[in-house]
């Protein structure tokens, strides 16, 4: 009886074990895995020179023919149109299956042999991936197009990753196929430059080179607008604190890591700097000294140099928009090969732009664009809305009729003169 007493209490005593025993085993196994990632990541080599496969029908190009080239991201086989990717927001790792990956490829080929192109430039296209369940589809392209040659250069390799962790991903291998009517005699691949550090597996350490994208523009972009990872001097509570635009969106005013928060915490826009106090310059913003301008020196000069263009003056408007142009700090028109101003229709396009990038965030392009008649064309086209930073729009813009270039004419004015009628569009 005492030594089963014993048994007992010893056995109560190594629960613990057990658990602890778990946790260890699920420690080793992540830090297993991590090895594994580490290890097996190598960066594929520089100025790799390219095997070029197959024969193509013409030796040389001629400068007597003209040539069609298209370049199309294939989505590794795996967009039907009920397939959502898990890294654009979707469910989806994988392609649906093997038949499915298949049956892309056969319709990735119809489609490009329609195009009857000379040159056929491919975006990621797999070999041995998991997510298409190993299908070579760079083969299946050489052979769908033997009669043109080939190079494969790989830009997409990885080992077994496990996220996501319903369906992970898998290895990858995947790559730039270039398909040509006209005998490739060389290729060479070359890697763009990335960071060295263990960020390359955490997908941290994108600051510098994003905002490396910002830097030597015109000065105006970065006073009109808070661009990313560029950092705004805020004023919580009287307490002056830099914030830096970044994503994912961290939501904490006062401690690390000081992102500027914006009106939405699943959006990543621009936000507007122009006419927006810092820190503490203003003790009320509400009583903000900055007065909205009616109309500036600089709309006064770029509207004469376009009333100047329109005469056929073109030269003496470029010397009003040079006067707006030294003033931002950029290059004069006629000072550089981009600068310089082929006519008056070439002219025109310059004052229009300047404008835009001058009076951003000001209410005054409007009443230009309606003007110019370019309004739709540089507002609502097919695409436009508000975007995000990558260019995916968050809010949508449609055109829904010419009449939105005319205001409509108040009933009570039209009373009052009975000559005038409704602008074609608009309804009592």
């Amino acid at each position: 009886m005492v030594n089963h007493v014993k048994n007992v209490k010893k056995h109560r005593g190594l629960w613990w074990k057990i658990p602890l025993a778990v946790i260890v085993t699920l420690v080793l196994i992540v830090l297993g895995y991590l090895l594994y990632v580490i290890m097996s990541y190598n960066r594929i080599e520089d100025q790799q020179p390219l095997i070029v496969e197959g024969t193509a029908t013409q030796k040389f190009l001629s400068t007597e023919q003209a040539y069609t080239a298209v370049t199309y991201n294939i989505g590794f086989g795996a967009y039907t149109p009920d397939f959502t990717f898990f890294m654009d927001g979707g469910t989806q790792s994988w392609a649906n299956s093997k038949e499915s990956v298949e049956h892309c490829i056969r319709s990735d080929v119809e489609l490009l042999k329609a195009q009857q192109a000379d040159f056929l430039l491919l975006q990621e296209v797999d070999f041995d991936s998991t997510r298409s369940y190993h299908v070579n589809q760079a083969e299946s392209f050489r052979q769908s197009f033997h009669t043109m040659c080939s190079t494969l250069a790989v830009n997409y390799h990885s080992p077994f990753l496990f996220y996501p962790l319903y369906q992970p991903h898998g290895a990858s291998n995947a790559g730039l196929l270039t398909l040509s009517d006209v005998q490739i005699t060389s290729g060479m691949r070359y890697s763009l430059p990335i960071a060295e550090s263990f960020s390359k597996y955490l997908d941290q350490g994108n600051e510098a080179r994003i905002k490396a994208v910002y830097e030597n523009r015109d000065p105006r972009l970065q006073q009109t607008y808070i661009t990313p990872y560029s950092e705004y001097l805020g004023s919580p509570s009287g307490k002056e604190i830099t914030y830096t635009l970044r994503w994912p969106f961290i939501q904490n005013d006062t401690s690390n890591p000081f992102d500027l928060r914006s009106d939405s915490s699943t959006y990543f826009h621009y936000l507007v700097r122009k006419f927006v106090s810092e820190g503490n310059e203003l003790i009320y913003r509400q009583y903000s000294p900055i007065d909205v301008p009616i109309i500036r020196y600089a709309d006064v000069l770029l509207s004469l140099a376009e009333a100047l263009n329109e005469q056929g003056k073109t030269s003496e408007a470029i010397t009003y928009v040079n006067m707006v142009r030294e003033r931002a700090g950029v290059a004069p028109l006629n000072s550089n090969e981009y600068t310089q101003v082929a006519g008056q229709d070439d002219m025109r396009n310059r004052i229009r732009r300047e404008k835009r990038w001058e009076l951003a965030c000001e209410g005054t392009l409007y009443f230009d664009e309606l003007r110019w008649g370019t309004w739709y064309d540089s507002k609502l086209f097919e695409g436009a809305g508000l975007k995000q930073c990558w260019g995916e729009a968050s809010v949508s813009w449609t055109k829904n009729g010419d009449y939105y270039t005319k205001w409509p004419i108040p009933a009570t004015e039209r009373q009052l003169n009975t000559a005038l009628t409704q602008n074609e569009g608009w309804i009592d």
